[in-house]
């Protein structure tokens, strides 16, 4: 009986004056998380659409190659710089090389060297990369378009009827974007593609477990907020509206 009477008189502002003060400081926790994951996954997207630039330094002539430097535009006014190496023995047809992520056209002078003269070779640089302008890539939403402004280049002012498409790794996957909405592209070869860019990240961050799926949905809206809806294409379901044969 007598602790039941103490009970009736006890201080309970102790307690709730301690409750507010662990809850105040598990919001600030949890606010310290929160801006640093959305901090760090914003610097991560950051990174990727502004990489470090990689240049090969070839040219055309060391490997024996006489090229013709060619300047397009593309749909937002972005500058594109390519190289045009026209074969005597392949007048309508045309191969357009398109380099990897990061890097830049010289990067396939030895492929374009393989295939000359059987083929007329195009080289250029996607958005942002080498000789061509930008101030970032937009890992493949733009880049699809970019390729069709070439090939309006190539058809209208050059001739060519009949293209051909090889993308390495970055490029494979705008090869594959562009193949699946411009119908005069009539062959394709795709190296090292990926599926789509949700993928990427499960397999960049994969180390971090399931903290990887968080941040990669944060990614996806900095993505988003900054370039645009990316996950919309994805050359994997571009696949699938592509009718022209695919290596």
């Amino acid at each position: 009986m007598v602790p039941s009477v103490l009970f009736l008189f006890y201080d309970f502002s102790c307690m709730e004056r301690s409750l507010k003060k662990y809850v105040r400081i598990a919001l600030v926790v949890i606010s310290f998380f929160v801006i640093a994951y959305f901090g760090i996954s914003f610097i991560f997207v950051w990174r990727s659409i502004h990489p470090d630039k990689i240049f090969f330094n070839r040219a055309p002539e060391e490997f024996g190659l006489k090229a013709e430097n060619v300047i397009f535009w593309a749909d937002d006014g972005v500058r594109l710089s390519g190289w045009l190496i026209g074969s005597d023995i392949s007048k309508d047809r045309v191969i357009i090389l398109i380099h990897g992520y990061a890097t830049e056209k010289s990067e396939l002078l030895p492929l374009a060297a393989a295939l000359y003269p059987e083929f007329s070779i195009f080289l250029f640089d996607q958005r942002y990369f080498g000789a061509s302008e930008g101030t970032f890539t937009t890992l493949g939403m733009k880049e699809r378009g970019d390729l069709s402004r070439g090939i309006d280049f190539l058809t209208g002012r050059k001739g060519y009827s009949r293209i051909g498409v090889f993308g390495n790794s970055f490029g494979g996957a705008v090869a594959l974007l562009a193949a699946a909405e411009d119908t005069r592209i009539v062959a394709l070869a795709s190296y090292g593609a990926f599926s789509d860019i949700k993928s990427i990240g499960h397999e960049k961050y994969a180390t971090l477990g399931i903290a990887r799926y968080p941040l990669i949905r944060t990614m996806l809206f900095w993505i988003k907020f900054l370039i645009g809806n990316v996950e919309k294409y994805s050359p994997v379901r571009a696949m699938t509206n592509i009718r022209v044969p695919v290596l």
